[in-house]
């Protein structure tokens, strides 16, 4: 459990990614790194000074400034050198319904994933190029980014 406030300080990434952020705890006066997941659920609960989360519907969490912009935080870079990530080379079909993926990740090795593993590998930065989207009918599928095009994907039935 959190005790204090703490306050946003600066945002570290991984390419593109938001991984962390370096905030700073008020009572203390210790600069500390923590993950975007730990982040969120302190903005949530109300710990973080200038920033405030926002559950979503599908469960994710959105932080939003408070009295301050995120993106004019200062941006630290580190070199990925975490989880293998992975592509999507192939859709699992059944019945015309989405079931699953097939995954190759950066040494050339595939793999097959069910849907909800997809969803939460993304959700979790571990899929490039797609991102999770929720339909209007609540079917969650994964949606092409950066002009990956999932359609040119091969599909397998099943």
């Amino acid at each position: 459990m959190l005790l204090g406030n703490y306050r946003l300080d600066k945002t570290v990434k991984d390419k593109n990614r938001i991984i962390g952020y370096i905030i700073t705890d008020l009572i203390e006066g210790k600069s500390l790194m923590k993950d975007k997941a730990f982040i969120e659920q302190a903005a949530v609960g109300g710990y973080i000074i200038n920033a405030r989360g926002i559950e979503n519907k599908d469960g994710t969490i959105t932080l939003q400034g408070y009295n301050c912009k995120l993106r004019e935080l200062p941006i630290i870079r580190i070199q990925p050198r975490g989880p293998i990530r992975h592509k999507v080379t192939g859709i699992i079909t059944r019945n015309k319904k989405t079931i699953g993926y097939v995954l190759t990740d950066s040494n050339g090795k595939s793999m097959s994933v069910n849907l909800e593993e997809a969803v939460s590998m993304t959700r979790n930065g571990l899929i490039e190029d797609v991102s999770v989207q929720k339909y209007a009918d609540s079917c969650i599928r994964l949606r092409g980014k950066n002009g990956f095009a999932l359609d040119g994907v091969p599909k397998y039935k099943c």
